[in-house]
């Protein structure tokens, strides 16, 4: 979401810049006002749609695969390292 509010905030700058008719077609949203906010919504249902199946995922396997991830990095200590 965070790169969508970035994509959109570049994307409105270069429309000031440019101005007029140029800037209204670089920004191409055809008139319609919600078109920054809708598309920022989208990448935020996105990202929890993205978020609720890594949960499905986890839930279904009996593990955390993040966590066992960062395990095999090095960089939580896990069972196998306690002496």
């Amino acid at each position: 979401m965070s790169l969508s509010l970035l994509y959109e905030l570049i994307d409105w700058g270069a429309e000031e810049v440019y101005g007029g008719d140029l800037g209204a077609a670089f920004l191409g949203t055809q008139e319609d006002e919600w078109d920054a906010h809708r598309d920022m919504a989208l990448a935020g249902l996105g990202g929890l749609i993205a978020i609720l199946a890594i949960l499905a995922v986890n839930h279904w396997r009996g593990y955390d695969m993040t966590l066992e991830w960062f395990k095999r990095l090095g960089r939580i200590n896990g069972p196998e390292r306690v002496q």
